[in-house]
Formats: C-alpha cells, structure tokens, sequence
C-alpha cells in the first residue's frame, strides 16, 4: 500500500507595477510555503508568460529548509523541496513587454505536489497578475 503525504503549498504573487507600457519591465515576485503536516518534496512550480513578454530572466531565494534552482531564464519550470517549518521560496521575474504591444494577458504561476505526496488544500496553489497596457497612436503620451 502506498503511503501518502499531506502537504499544503501555497503561492502569492505580486508584481512591482499594474500599469505597464510597451517596452516597459515588470518584476514580479512569488513566494511559495508549505503549511502541512509534512515537507514537500519534488513540487512542480511553473509559469506561464503572457505572448507579449520578450525577455525574462528569474532568480530563486530559499528561506529556511528549502530548495529550488537559483536562477534561470524562459519561463520557470522547477522541482522544489519546501519543509513545513515555515521555510518558504521567493522567485523574483524580470521581464519586458514587447514594443508596441499590450500585456492582454494575465501573468499566471502554479504550485503542484507529486506523488505519493498530496496537497490538502488546492485552492490557493495558483495565482494571476493582471496589469493594464496603453498604446498612444502617436506612440506618445
């Protein structure tokens, strides 16, 4: 019988800016934790940027009992080990909107456990930042 592990990650996000111009950069900052009776072991954390962003680099800072990758860049897809004693992981994204384009869609980033490990509470394992985008017909304000 395989034994189960219950775990409650959990993710907020925020972003540095809500209005954002083409050609702009945006820094947004996630920070996952686990509030379970157990750690969590391999949890999938990923993101998914909107079209419109040209370039984005990340970094990773673990606090406590936690591990993930330091940094990268692309979107974000990594295995990471948070423990349940408070420990947490903070992500920091540097990205660009393109020129001449608006960010029409929502900045998105999920926190998932693997098995055998379950999470408890699904309902704050995804967050979304929305920001609103102005393009001037003479390209000025």
């Amino acid at each position: 019988m395989l034994e189960t592990s219950p775990i409650d990650l959990s993710i907020n996000a925020s972003a540095n800016k809500t209005n954002i111009n083409p050609g702009d950069s945006i820094v947004f900052t996630i920070v996952l934790s686990n509030n379970g009776i157990d750690n969590a072991d391999n949890a999938a954390f990923y993101e998914v940027l909107p079209a419109s962003i040209e370039h984005s680099t990340w970094t990773c800072v673990a606090l406590g009992e936690a591990i993930c990758t330091p940094s990268g860049t692309g979107e974000i897809s990594d295995l990471v080990y948070i423990a349940n004693d408070g420990s947490t992981l903070t992500y920091t994204i540097t990205a660009t909107l393109r020129a001449n384009e608006v960010m029409r869609a929502p900045y998105q980033a999920f926190i998932e456990s693997t098995e055998p490990q379950f999470d408890t509470d699904l309902s704050n394992n995804a967050a979304q930042i929305s920001t609103t985008s102005i393009i001037y017909s003479n390209g000025f304000e």
